[in-house]
């Protein structure tokens, strides 16, 4: 991922050039492809904006809005926990990216806060659909084969199982106790910890105690 700028007249713009550099992952180029296409379909304040895309010789490339501001992960990092009246605020705005994805037939698949930059403002802003899939193009994911981030995924992404948009919903659903905790519901070590904790269910409730209040775990 490369920062450029361009100066049209007297005016400088600053854009993100998103390279994908290996010819031998077909996999991963196919993915990258698919980026492409999803997000240049996509024109949404909370989602990044596409400004182009093209080929230079056998590298395929994506011209991406530049975005001033860290990661929502970055954030929760740094900030720990909260309000919930400012957790609210930023799950209203990645809903209201996912409800514009939903409305193009586009499944994100891989909502997480590494997936989230904040603009000024506090403007959220989802990319990297690099893991989408359109509705029309395949219904079940290949046997096997983990496609998404384990903390964020839902019950029906692990396996051969159909997915939709809830997929997306349940991600946004651990964000947002993320965000009001400081961690996801659901811990583990391995894949394998994660599938069975999300498949059960098996994660400590919090409690609001009072509007604007932090938080506590109920036990």
């Amino acid at each position: 991922v490369l920062v450029a700028g361009q100066e049209v007249g007297s005016l400088e713009s600053i854009f993100v050039l998103k390279v994908f550099a290996s010819t031998q992952d077909a996999a991963g180029l196919a993915r990258f492809q698919r980026e492409c296409e999803v997000m240049a379909s996509l024109d949404h304040p909370n989602i990044v904006k596409v400004h182009g895309a093209g080929h230079e010789g056998n590298l395929p490339y994506l011209v991406l809005e530049y975005v001033e501001g860290p990661t929502l992960q970055e954030m929760i990092d740094q900030r720990g926990t909260f309000s919930w009246n400012s957790a609210t605020r930023a799950i209203k705005q990645i809903a209201s990216a996912l409800a514009a994805a939903h409305e193009s037939s586009c499944i994100h698949r891989d909502i997480k806060p590494s997936n989230i930059l904040v603009a000024r403002g506090g403007i959220l802003k989802v990319f990297d659909f690099g893991l989408a899939k359109t509705v029309d193009s395949y219904k079940v994911s290949q046997a096997g084969e983990i496609l998404g981030s384990p903390a964020y995924m839902a019950p029906e992404q692990w396996g051969d199982h159909e997915v939709d948009h809830r997929v997306d919903l349940f991600a946004l659903g651990v964000i947002y106790y993320q965000m009001l905790t400081g961690t996801t519901p659901f811990r583990g070590n391995t894949p394998a910890d994660f599938s069975w904790k999300i498949q059960a269910g098996a994660y400590e409730r919090i409690e609001l105690h009072a509007r604007g209040r932090r938080p506590g775990a109920q036990t």
